[in-house]
């Protein structure tokens, strides 16, 4: 590289870093917004001061998953499990990856794009040098060679055909005299037209040129009015919904496996229970068959026994039915392969031991308790910075781009550096832009109205649940009192029968109350369990986030005004 050109080049470095400079000094300021936005809204309607019910027992320590309140170890491999396979949970975490690459896509904009170009051109060139007159005077004298060519011929042939006949009075042939014309006038051309390639050869050169260039390009947009800004805190908000809606499923996919799990572990017990009832009645008939054979008993309560019995079997079906489908529905949520093996065994069917109601704080709480409401307002502020963009779309925009370029050819080596700036300022769009803000206006006031909703029904979960839990203690503990009388009487009415004072109907009636009592009894023992998961879950119960998922707070920081 010769002094010249590192001459040239420390020249331009010095001004690609002072631009440089001044793209640092520009973006320092940048970015105010034209629209204030607030990164904690709340619904629009007034939140009770207070759950008309109120739960005195101690809340749970912060952090604990809110399953193991049943101190259930099967449950708690189940969900473990579950929220490690299951594919709407990896869903979502793919729709976070989605949003995360989004969101540097998007951020990377507001930065100078620096970019390197590098070309090579090869050219092939054909010439051919041509001075004024030079056709004319070629075409002159192949006309004068071609009359000199005609001349000699007639010559030559005078000559030779008065030397051979000596006598002066004979005439050469016609024919003759043509033919020799013509071969002198043919080669005459031919001379002129091999005398004109060769010209024509000699005036044409080939000639090969290639150039060779390299260089960068700079190009920022200077963000004045926080457009690109307001756009990456709206998909940064965007990135913190779609976390706050995994935890929302982790909490929903962790109360649909505890659900399936306690409703099949009711199928195992309603089995077992049925079991029980099956090998009394058949006791009862055999006795009832015995006293028959002993005339102390009729066909018919033989018969009504033996009907008792059939719809004791008729149960069975049903309920194995029942538990394969929750077996197989657990399954599902594990996110593995339905395979008939059960997961709710005899050594662990059991229902938890009741216990109080959980603390349950004042309704606003719900707001930082519940992932969905919380991913509802993200997306409320999401919007909010859309309608900033959507406004700064409107002004002016300033754009700054800058090159520096090398070059070289076989005759010469070149360094060119450029700078421009550029404003652009929308003057008629017909309305355009000003119906893009009041679009995303409308989103955002939807928004707020979507979360405002999710709020009031989400009190609405709880209050629902705190109230039915309650009565479903009143009606258990109602379903206990009749289990006891119709307990006293099946053994009245049996002691009766046995004396005989009376037939066999009230003793069968006696029994078949009590039995459907027994599995209504276990059925709403399962409800109340049921009630409680639901209870945690609208709640907003504590799950243990996935490790990696957190909300990486500052990761994009954005300068002020």
């Amino acid at each position: 590289m010769n002094a010249w050109l590192r001459e040239r080049l420390s020249a331009y470095g010095l001004w690609a870093a002072g631009g440089a400079v001044l793209c640092v000094f520009l973006m320092l300021p940048s970015g105010c917004m034209m629209r204030a936005v607030n990164p904690g809204p709340l619904p629009s309607v007034e939140s009770p001061e207070s759950f008309s019910m109120q739960t005195g027992a101690p809340a749970p320590e912060e952090g604990t998953p809110w399953w193991e309140a049943f101190s259930d170890p099967v449950l708690d491999g189940l969900i473990e499990t579950a929220l490690q396979q299951n594919f709407t949970i990896a869903q979502a975490v793919e729709r976070i990856d989605r949003a995360q690459a989004i969101l540097r896509q998007v951020n990377a904009v507001r930065f100078p794009q620096l970019g390197l170009d590098a070309d090579v051109e090869r050219t092939r060139e054909w010439q051919r040098l041509k001075e004024d007159g030079v056709d004319r005077e070629d075409e002159i004298l192949d006309t004068l060679d071609t009359i000199q060519s005609i001349e000699s011929t007639i010559n030559d042939f005078l000559d030779s055909d008065s030397g051979a006949g000596g006598s002066t009075d004979a005439a050469p042939d016609a024919d003759t005299v043509n033919r020799r014309l013509l071969d002198a006038t043919r080669d005459a051309i031919d001379r002129r037209d091999a005398r004109k390639a060769e010209n024509e050869r000699s005036s044409w050169t080939d000639t090969y040129e290639t150039e060779y260039s390299t260089g960068l390009s700079l190009s920022w947009e200077a963000d004045l009015w926080g457009r690109l800004r307001s756009a990456t805190y709206a998909q940064r908000e965007d990135w913190a919904a779609a976390l706050h809606d995994y935890e929302a499923l982790r909490l929903l996919l962790s109360a649909q496996v505890a659900e399936a799990y306690y409703q099949a572990v009711e199928q195992r017990l309603q089995y077992d229970l049925l079991q029980r009832q099956r090998e009394s009645a058949q006791t009862f008939l055999e006795l009832i068959e015995l006293r028959f054979l002993q005339g102390n008993a009729s066909i018919v309560d033989v018969l009504q026994q033996r009907g008792q019995l059939a719809d004791i079997d008729a149960e069975v079906p049903v309920v194995e039915s029942q538990l394969r489908l929750l077996e197989n529905r657990l399954d599902v949520l594990l996110g593995e392969v339905p395979d008939g093996e059960d997961r709710t065994g005899d050594a662990v069917a059991q229902l938890p031991a009741d216990t109080a109601l959980p603390r349950v704080a004042v309704p606003v709480e719900l707001l930082q308790s519940r992932p969905d409401l919380k991913a509802l307002q993200r997306v409320a502020v999401a919007a909010d910075f859309r309608v900033a963009s959507a406004i700064a779309e409107r002004l002016p925009r300033l754009t700054l781009n800058g090159s520096l370029v090398y070059g070289e050819t076989s005759l010469v080596s070149s360094v060119t550096g450029s700078g421009a700036a550029s404003l652009f300022q929308p003057l008629i769009d017909w309305g355009e832009r000003k119906a893009a803000v009041m679009e995303a206006e409308s989103r955002f006031r939807e928004s707020l109205l979507a979360y405002t909703e999710a709020y009031l029904v989400a009190v609405e979960e709880v209050e629902t649940a705190l109230w039915r839990e309650a009565r479903q203690r009143d009606l258990i503990e109602a379903l206990v009192q009749r289990e006891t009388i119709l307990q006293q009487t099946v053994n009245e009415t049996r002691v009766r029968y046995g004396l005989g004072v009376t037939d066999y109907l009230p003793v069968l009636t006696a029994i078949q109350d009590l039995q459907e009592v027994q599995r209504d009894l276990l059925r709403d023992r399962r409800v109340l369990v049921s009630l409680r998961i639901e209870l945690y879950r609208s709640t907003g119960g504590a799950t243990v986030p996935r490790p990696g998922l957190q909300p990486l707070e500052g990761q994009f920081p954005v300068p002020g005004c």
